[in-house]
Parts: C-alpha cells; sequence; structure tokens
C-alpha cells in the first residue's frame, strides 16, 4: 500500500493548503485522498474535528500544523490530540526562515517535522515519506499478529474470526469475511465475518451463493485473480446484495482467492478473502501485495486449524 486510508488532517491559517494536498497526491496517487483530507482554519472547528472523527475510529496518521497558526492555539490543539491518543505524524509547514526557542521547543516537544514552505516540491517528498512509512508499520504489525493466531491454541472458525477482525481493524475497513468454496454443492458457506453490526443476520439470512452466479466472489474463483471494484452500486459491479449495501455504507470492494497450496501444477481456489472499504477506493500494487499474504496465512489457518475438510484426490 503506497499510502493509508487513514486520513491527514490540516491545521492552517491558509484555505490553499487542503486542496494543495489533494492535487499533490492525485498526481501520484490518481483519485486518492480527495475525501480524505480534512482541514480547518479555526481552533473551535479544529477541535471539533477531531473529535468527531475519533468518534468514528477515523485517525489522523498525518497532521500538518502551520506556523501562522499562533503558538498558544498549537499547544490546545495538541493538548486536544494527545488527550484522545490520536496517532499522527506532525508536519509543520513554516513560512519563515528564522525560529524563536518557544516554537523549537513546540516542534521538539511533539517529534514534528519541519519545511521551510507548502509548495509541492517541499511537501510531496516528505508526505510520500510518511505514508509509506505508516503502512509499512501497520503492514508487519498485522502479519505478526497473524502469525500469534495460527501459532496459538485458538482452534476452528474462532481463528478465522480473530484474522478477519485483526484486517478489518488494521486496514480501516467497513467489512471483511471469508467465504470458503463448497465444490459438491457448487456454493458458497459464510467462515468468518466482522464489522456487519446490526446487519449481520440480515446478510446470514439473505446469503445464498452458488459457483453459477454472477457474483464478484465467483468471478474471483473462476479467475483465479484478484478482483475489486470501485463502486459495489454500478452496474457493472456483479454484487448480489446491494440493498445492504446502501444500508451500510459499503464503497469499494477487493476479493482475494485463497489457494490450496498443496497443488503441484495447478490452484485450486478453497475460499475467498472479502474486503469492503468506507470510502471510494482504488487498491495499489502494494495493497493487493499484502492481501495475498494475508490469503497465504489464511490458507495455513484452514488446515491446521480444521476448518477446511480435505477432499479426496
Amino acid at each position: 500500500m503506497k499510502y493509508s486510508n487513514n486520513k491527514i488532517f490540516i491545521f492552517s491559517s491558509e484555505k490553499e493548503i487542503g486542496p494543495l494536498v489533494s492535487k499533490i497526491l492525485k498526481k501520484r496517487y490518481p483519485e486518492k485522498k480527495k475525501n480524505l483530507i480534512e482541514s480547518a482554519h479555526q481552533l473551535a472547528d479544529a477541535v471539533e474535528k477531531l473529535k468527531k472523527h475519533y468518534k468514528d475510529r477515523i485517525y489522523f496518521d498525518i497532521m500538518i500544523l502551520d506556523l501562522k497558526i499562533p503558538l498558544s492555539e498549537r499547544k490546545k490543539f495538541i493538548k486536544v490530540v494527545n488527550e484522545n491518543q490520536v496517532d499522527y505524524e506532525c508536519i509543520i509547514a513554516s513560512a519563515t526562515s528564522a525560529l524563536k526557542r518557544d516554537e523549537i521547543n513546540f516542534i521538539r516537544s511533539i517529534s514534528a517535522y519541519i519545511i521551510p514552505d507548502i509548495s509541492e516540491i517541499t511537501l510531496f517528498p516528505l508526505l510520500q515519506h510518511v505514508i509509506q512509512n505508516k503502512f509499512s508499520e501497520k503492514k508487519y504489525l498485522l502479519i505478526n499478529r497473524i502469525d500469534n493466531v495460527i501459532g496459538s491454541e485458538i482452534e476452528g472458525l474462532q481463528a478465522l474470526n480473530h484474522i478477519v477482525n485483526l484486517t478489518l481493524e488494521y486496514l480501516d475497513l467497513r467489512i471483511c469475511w471469508i467465504a470458503l468454496v463448497d465444490y459438491r454443492e457448487k456454493a458458497f458457506n459464510i467462515a468468518a465475518l466482522t464489522g456487519f453490526g446490526e446487519y449481520e443476520q440480515e446478510f446470514r439470512d439473505a446469503f445464498d451463493l452458488t459457483l453459477a452466479d454472477k457474483a464478484v466472489i465467483s468471478e474471483c474463483v473462476k479467475s483465479k485473480e484478484q478482483i475489486q471494484y470501485k463502486n459495489v452500486l454500478d452496474a457493472d459491479c456483479p454484487f448480489k446484495y446491494k440493498e445492504l449495501a446502501k444500508k451500510m455504507g459499503l464503497k469499494s470492494i477487493l476479493i482475494t482467492p485463497i489457494f490450496d497450496r498443496r497443488g503441484i501444477t495447478s490452484k485450486k481456489v478453497l475460499a475467498t478473502l472479502n474486503l469492503y472499504t468506507k470510502f471510494y477506493h482504488e487498491f495499489l500494487d502494494d495493497e493487493l501485495e499484502l492481501t495475498r499474504i494475508i490469503a497465504a496465512k489464511i490458507t495455513a489457518a484452514l488446515f491446521t486449524k480444521g476448518v477446511y475438510k480435505t477432499e479426496k484426490r
């Protein structure tokens, strides 16, 4: 993943900074981040937006604080950030060539970066560095925790539930679930799911998918490739439960095949890993690679945890 799904927050007196950051990121990551950037020009508005998104469990991985905002206001804002235990990397945008001691002490106290201005050429490399580091850290922690589940005494579907919960949390998804392929019945079964909340029973009651259906997971099994759609409500997206998608606010979808690694000459799809996002999103190469790694881990879990029953070959 080239960047995190989480938001960038900009607290600046300059109203042009928000559109500038969107423009910079869209050049490298087309159609990304334009809905993932929040900006505020007054302290009250900044604090309100921070608390709102913290409540919604959407964290600001990157915050840009302009030194044109008075130091006293910045300190108050950072106090709220710390009180809410918000995860962030702070980037200070400065239009000054010389900093006073209290400004230097402030920057040191929050372990912030500092740049001489907010021009495109100055800001982009730093944003790119922070975004990539954030994902690398999350990727390592997620894979490590999944390995811990596989190596633990947790058995059966409970182990799969732990894995989908971790994937949902670390990738900031709307829902995450695993569908098992039943080749004898030519149908799918729900193995584990999370994020459905009050709609879980409705989904379970409505779930009835076969390999013959025109559905996203059927498409994945037949092609043995990852399948993604930016909008599950588009007419060309064969997602069967669109009314439920509307109610739940599902946006984009990525389906990854989970293979039987015992095959020598060919791979058989045993299950699918199904990710649905909160925001419209095109999955990039690093994200696709990560989900393939998670799928490989799930393959191990299916057999070591006794979920998948070996069929005669």
